[in-house]
């Protein structure tokens, strides 16, 4: 495993708390707490990590643009790319610099937005106090929890552009001596919370565990399987370290992280984008066993690369790092199911504030919602624990990071906990940023 250089900031050591908790689930029906997690130490059994064989799932041939490298100075950018000789007139974004400054506490102390319309930055604003102390800067790393699953689909989706696995690839293919339903969780399900998997005993998300296989062996042994595979919606991240370890096999055998690295991280020149973003003493920790749902770690700036990059056809600055054909499959709802089959997800508790997302379902990584009548895809997120909202607006040609980094929680009115810096993202920060571009236009 290539140990990337990470800084173990002294973070304190917290509750473990779910992305978002649903109300009234508090007896094992509760989402993916893809941020640490603490369970004691076991073994599993005896699955094997035989690999198969090859599959293709081509996406087709490259596409032609340029985005370059990202830059921390003032002024408006092209995305990410140097300085352009252009200016930010018409955009008015006193309302929503107002709101972030008023608000650090509420972010959790500190955090940050940034905005990229018709390939320009034109917002890229930080407040407050950085987990480590100091000023919370666009460049400051913190944990994403659930929000890590975004850019892990990315990894996956960079492997089936390479053959070493399909969306359609069977977990049985890959550990030959798996039997039944959890045999049969494709790639697509696993990474779609469709595989019919519950988080069941959090036997997976331990930091001392040896490796990704002894995980997935327990996986296999201890999590129980919920539905049929493809039938439902259950929120739940555990099936994307099967999935993860299915991509440690199929790429010769490679640790996650450096298979993370040379795949997306790498090409993106996501430098201090790590997989040890475990919460607590383990931060910034090497470990073989990175949750691959739920312990990337990432800055308001690396992170707008990986979005600018899916939003911009694949291409970022002279590399295409994705085809424009697998990013049309990751933003493909593979969980169109009517509500009944809908069992589980992360917005109920936010419903008040935003109804909307009773609608939303899941890609690779992603939630996205589609225009009921034209089935296209507008727009697309990945939240996580502690308050990160990356997202793609494609009406708008809009691209966006907010990036707080808020461990603490607030009832929510039916009933269960929730992230305030959630609720600020989605009664405030949003409604002001679409009014801005939707006023310049």
């Amino acid at each position: 495993m290539t140990q990337r250089p990470v800084v173990a900031r002294p973070l304190a050591v917290l509750f473990l708390l779910p992305f978002f908790v649903v109300a009234g689930c508090d007896d094992g029906g509760t989402p993916d707490p893809d941020d640490a997690g603490p369970p004691t130490a076991g073994d599993a059994g005896p699955p094997t990590d035989d690999a198969g064989p090859p599959v293709t799932d081509d996406a087709g041939p490259p596409v032609t643009g340029d985005a370059g490298p990202p830059v921390t100075g003032g002024g408006v950018e092209t995305a990410l790319g140097e300085t352009a000789p252009v200016s930010a007139d018409g955009y008015d974004f006193a309302a929503l610099r107002a709101a972030l400054d008023a608000n650090a506490d509420t972010l959790g102390g500190g955090g940050g937005l940034l905005l990229i319309h018709h390939g320009q930055v034109v917002f890229r604003h930080t407040v407050g106090v950085a987990p480590e102390g100091g000023p919370f800067t666009p460049d400051t790393v913190v944990p994403l929890a659930s929000a890590s699953k975004w850019i892990s689909g990315g990894v996956i989706g960079a492997l089936v552009e390479r053959g070493e696995l399909g969306w359609d690839l069977r977990a049985g293919d890959v550990f030959t001596t798996w039997e039944g339903d959890k045999a049969s969780m494709t790639v697509g399900q696993l990474f779609s919370h469709t595989a019919g998997l519950n988080n069941g005993p959090e036997v997976h998300r331990v930091h001392s565990l040896e490796n990704m296989r002894v995980a997935v062996d327990r996986i296999y042994a201890e999590v129980p399987i919920e539905y049929l595979p493809g039938t439902e919606l259950w929120y739940a991240g555990v099936g994307m370290q099967v999935a993860g370890r299915m991509a440690e096999i199929r790429h010769g055998d490679a640790a996650w992280v450096d298979v993370a690295d040379e795949v997306l991280l790498g090409p993106l020149g996501m430098t201090s984008t790590h997989y040890y973003g475990y919460v607590g003493p383990n931060f910034g920790v090497p470990t073989d066993n990175p949750n691959v749902a739920g312990t990337a770690a990432t800055s308001l700036n690396e992170y707008a690369r990986y979005v600018w990059m899916l939003h911009n056809g694949g291409r970022f600055g002279e590399t295409q790092v994705l085809r424009p054909e697998t990013i049309e499959q990751m933003f493909t709802s593979r969980s169109d199911f009517p509500l009944a089959q809908v069992r589980l997800t992360p917005w109920d508790p936010y419903f008040d504030v935003a109804p909307e997302f009773e609608a939303w379902r899941t890609g690779i990584g992603t939630w996205l919602y589609r225009n009921p009548e034209t089935g296209e895809t507008e727009e697309l997120i990945s939240g996580g624990a502690w308050g990160c909202m990356p997202f793609i607006d494609r009406t708008r040609d809009l691209v966006g990071v907010y990036l707080p980094y808020q461990r603490q929680r607030e009832t929510a009115p039916g009933g269960g906990s929730r992230n305030p810096a959630t609720v600020f993202w989605l009664s405030t920060v949003r409604p002001l940023l679409r009014a801005a571009i939707d006023d310049h236009g």
